[in-house]
């Protein structure tokens, strides 16, 4: 998706893919394809230099999970442009990104970081109310397990071994409606794009995606006010983010957040309800071919709401669009 809207712009790219993995289709697409052992940025960045040296990066950059911190590693080591290993860093660890929210007073939520099952009971009784723990670096939900009470602590992380969870974090957990948000970054500035209701199911999958949101505007100026704020603090200065958020009784409340797109169809229904297409502003803004996506894009149609979309996941089958 990101080598097809760069070649869209008639960017040149280089597409650096996992060695351990099957080379993936889209490798084609670009004007050079290698291949590297990603968790190795001293391999990266040996494979990438030479290139540089002799027809400079414009950027580094990456739109998958496990791609958005070697992109930033070796983007930083060969003094391109772009977001930093810190940032990207804070959005990876859970732990990291609460300690600096919480620190500086933004979307305030108590969190430890139990080492065993002893701890995790003891921060329950301390919160008072149930509790969620999940892997500090997880994703797509794998182990995440909400406990009760104190008395279930034993149980509980039981189950997130099972799950194969593995350096935990806890927090107290947050009940509300959970949303989404959709920003795109450029030089320091936030656009925020959608904001989308999510569905979850009772292990914290997300299995439904509505826009637009059908948040009160009073909830939707805090949560854009929270997101820009969250932003800035972690010194997010280009790209997408996806921010995933719960509105509380205590006003919203950040769960985590990526430098990249949403997924699940996020950005087919941003592109069906608000006419903004991604990935191509994130390959093109930086390099000045396309104008930043406007903030609160107005939907087609004479400002008229758009119409209601919605994807709703159904496993084994994938994404469907509604």
């Amino acid at each position: 998706m990101l080598v097809g809207a760069a070649r869209a712009l008639g960017i040149e790219t280089v597409f650096v893919h996992d060695a351990f993995q099957p080379t993936p289709s889209v490798a084609a697409e670009a004007d050079l394809a290698i291949a590297v052992d990603l968790s190795d940025f001293e391999a990266l960045h040996a494979a990438l230099a030479p290139l540089h040296a002799a027809h400079p990066f414009a950027r580094v950059m990456s739109l998958t999970e496990l791609g958005l911190l070697p992109a930033a590693a070796a983007g930083e080591r060969l003094q391109v442009p772009g977001n930093s290993v810190h940032t990207v860093g804070l959005l990876r660890d859970k732990r990291r990104m609460r300690d600096v929210l919480n620190s500086h007073g933004i979307s305030p939520v108590r969190a430890a970081t139990p080492a065993n099952q002893a701890e995790l009971s003891s921060f329950c009784r301390m919160v008072g109310g149930p509790v969620i723990v999940k892997p500090a670096e997880g994703t797509g939900s794998e182990a995440v397990i909400r406990v009760a009470t104190a008395d279930l602590a034993a149980n509980a992380w039981r189950a997130f071994e099972a799950a194969g969870g593995v350096d935990p974090i806890a927090e107290e957990y947050l009940d509300g409606p959970e949303v989404s948000v959709e920003t795109f970054s450029h030089d320091g500035r936030h656009s925020l794009l959608a904001v989308t209701d999510k569905l979850v199911n009772a292990s914290f999958v997300e299995v439904g995606h509505t826009q637009p949101s059908a948040l009160a505007e009073s909830a939707l100026a805090e949560v854009d006010a929270l997101v820009r704020a969250f932003l800035d603090v972690i010194q997010l200065t280009e790209g997408p983010a996806h921010t995933e958020i719960r509105i509380t009784a205590q006003g919203p409340r950040i769960i985590e957040s990526h430098n990249r797109i949403g997924g699940d169809k996020i950005s087919e229904l941003l592109r069906r309800g608000y006419w903004v297409g991604m990935p191509g502003p994130h390959p093109g803004r930086p390099l000045r071919l396309l104008r930043p996506p406007p903030h609160a894009p107005v939907p087609p149609g004479g400002g008229a709401p758009p119409l209601r979309a919605r994807t709703a996941v159904c496993p084994p089958g994938g994404p469907a669009l509604a």
